[in-house]
This record gives structure tokens, C-alpha cells and sequence, in this order.
């Protein structure tokens, strides 16, 4: 028999699953797909470097936990950022606390990488469009032989007509960095005309 007190519960049910709902929408992360060139263009900075110690803290509102990743610069593609950097993204671990963000992958110690940066207020950099600004760099540990890694047409854009990665998404390190500094050249030139 359905009583008031199962249409009054039916109710309370449906408004805490539209609540969870909402929620769960409003964190949602919306990343815009770009190609190396609408980064670079987006990017006032481009370096390959190698991750040095991280650390996980709350940011300044103490709304969310970030982790900050020293990065030392190998070398500067574009822009100024030399020496060792600080790149701030959200997520990471403070105490019994875990925050995940998606579309952040976690740095790791030692690990290398193509990134396209930008500037904060605080002085650090963010990684442009989340991952997508950040491109592996992996060392065979035979040939010692360096490529980077998650390439694909779609990311490469117009910049893939001139050569065109291996099939499983990679290019030599020397390739890959021509690639983008022919780029950021391209783009300046254009700015001065």
C-alpha cells in the first residue's frame, strides 16, 4: 500500500539523487582540445625539463589542494623560463587527503617532459589546457635514445604536415623540439608583419 510516508520519502529521494547530480556536474573539468600550434600561440613559454621534488599543500583560500612541481630547465624553447621553475596544479595529497583532478596527470620525480606554460600571479606557471601541454620524454634504456611521447595528428594540426610522427605516437626528442621552435618561429614572424 503506498502510504503519504513512501510519496514523502519518493520525494526526498529524487531531490538527493538531482542534488548529486548537480554536483557531480558542476566539478566537471571542460578541457578545449588544442594543437601544438594554438598552444604555442597560447603559451608565452615552452621548456623541456625534468621534474626535482614535489610538494602537495592548500592553496591560498584554502579551497584546494594543490601541488607545486619544480621543474629544472634542460632547455627554453620559447619565452624566458630558465634555470629551475615552479609549475602549480590542482589536486595532490595533504595529509589523509587525496584530490584528483582529471585532465591533471601527476608529475613524478626525475620524470621529463615538453611543456607549454603560462605565467600565474603568483609568480609559478600552469601547464597549458592541463595535460595537454605536457609531452613525455622517454629514454630507451638501450640506445639511450630520447622521443616524445602522446603525439597524434589532431594534436600535431597543421604543424603534422611537414613530417608526421611514428605510428605509435612518437618522435625523437631533436624532431620534436625543431617541430615546435619552427612554430614559435612562424607565429612571431606573423606578429611582425
Amino acid at each position: 500500500m503506498f502510504t503519504r510516508r513512501h510519496f514523502v520519502a519518493g520525494i526526498l529521494s529524487a531531490l538527493l539523487m538531482a542534488g548529486l547530480l548537480v554536483a557531480t556536474t558542476a566539478s566537471a573539468t571542460t578541457i578545449v582540445p588544442m594543437d601544438l600550434q594554438e598552444m604555442a600561440k597560447a603559451s608565452p613559454d615552452i621548456v623541456h625539463g625534468t621534474v626535482v621534488p614535489t610538494g602537495s599543500h592548500w592553496n591560498e583560500d584554502k579551497t584546494l589542494i594543490v601541488t607545486d612541481v619544480r621543474i629544472r630547465v634542460d632547455d627554453t624553447l620559447k619565452g624566458g623560463a630558465g634555470g629551475e621553475i615552479t609549475v602549480t596544479q590542482p589536486g595532490g595529497v595533504v595529509g589523509a587527503l587525496r584530490v584528483e583532478i582529471p585532465g591533471v596527470t601527476a608529475f613524478q620525480q626525475n620524470q621529463e617532459a615538453i611543456l607549454f606554460l603560462s605565467p600565474q600571479k603568483s609568480g609559478n606557471y600552469a601547464v597549458t589546457g592541463l595535460m595537454q601541454g605536457q609531452f613525455d620524454v622517454v629514454t630507451d634504456a638501450k640506445t639511450g635514445r630520447k622521443t616524445v611521447h602522446g603525439l597524434s595528428a589532431e594534436k600535431l594540426g597543421t604543424a603534422g604536415k611537414a613530417s608526421t610522427p611514428s605510428k605509435d605516437g612518437t618522435e625523437s626528442l631533436d624532431a620534436f623540439k625543431v617541430r615546435i621552435k619552427n612554430i614559435v618561429y612562424e607565429l612571431d614572424k606573423g606578429q611582425n608583419e
